[in-house]
């Protein structure tokens, strides 16, 4: 019995379209960038108001006005980076920034005494992504001091504080984080402190908030100048990165399974 051999031509009729229509399909697939979709949210806020000084006895003296300083800035790994500081002695001051998945966003007053901020990353569809956003408010008097009595006096430090949270990811987003946080310090010394960090991973959500009082106090010397710097901030961030198109791996694998079976069928 004589074993008929298939000559190069049969291979090519037979085999031949069929294993580059499966490999066209696959290189269309795999460089053809597919529907992404990757999302990673953190947004957080800060505001602080009802800012006072309270002796036992005595009156508070300022021997300078409040300066009020506010500074914003938002980057992304695109090489996008905004950022702005503006300051005023007894007025307000306001910075705003903004760039491509982030915003940052500060605003302090003098006369009033409140600080706050609110920042968002939003990073959605973007493909591998990374993005951050700051907001820093700052309040600060060079003099004050207790007069009207003589030795020490308790005096009280109080602020209201409203802080929140919110971080979101899905399957593809990395990771979401932020810091909010609250300092108010007399001299380097910490009076008032609240500091909230939260982050997530991958396919998860997370809610955290602050809303009360902070008080706290400390006994202080008559007629003794004194130094106050309060700052909030708040400092998110994300990240994401998409998975490699499934659909250009299958296919991809369909054309090397033909491959191989062209092979075998050309030895046999």
């Amino acid at each position: 019995m004589i074993q008929r051999v298939h000559p190069i031509s049969e291979f090519v009729s037979r085999f031949g379209t069929i294993l580059t229509v499966v490999f066209a399909l696959a290189l269309v697939v795999s460089v053809t960038p597919p529907p992404i979709h990757a999302t990673a949210i953190a947004t957080g806020s800060i505001s602080v108001t009802n800012l006072t000084i309270s002796p036992v006895s005595g009156t508070v003296v300022y021997g300078s006005p409040w300066t009020a300083e506010s500074f914003a800035q938002a980057q992304n790994s695109l090489c996008g980076c905004d950022s702005q500081f503006n300051s005023s002695v007894g007025g307000t001051a306001q910075a705003d920034a903004m760039v491509m998945f982030a915003q940052g966003h500060a605003l302090t007053d003098a006369v009033g005494l409140t600080l706050s901020g609110s920042e968002a990353v939003n990073i959605s569809g973007a493909g591998v992504m990374a993005a951050n956003a700051l907001g820093q408010s700052t309040l600060f008097n060079t003099t004050f001091s207790i007069t009207g009595g003589t030795g020490t006096v308790d005096v009280t430090f109080s602020a209201l504080l409203n802080m929140s949270q919110f971080l979101f990811t899905d399957p593809s987003g990395l990771f979401a984080m932020d810091e909010t946080s609250f300092q108010l310090s007399l001299d380097g010394q910490t009076v008032l402190f609240m500091d909230l960090a939260n982050q997530i991973g991958s396919n998860a959500t997370l809610s955290d908030g602050f809303s009360g009082p902070l008080s706290n106090s400390l006994t202080l010397n008559f007629n003794q100048d004194y130094t106050l710097y309060g700052v909030a901030e708040d400092d998110p961030s994300g990240y994401d990165t998409p998975e490699p198109p499934a659909g250009s791996m299958v296919v991809l694998g369909a054309a090397l399974i033909a491959a191989q079976r062209v092979f075998v069928t050309l030895r046999g």
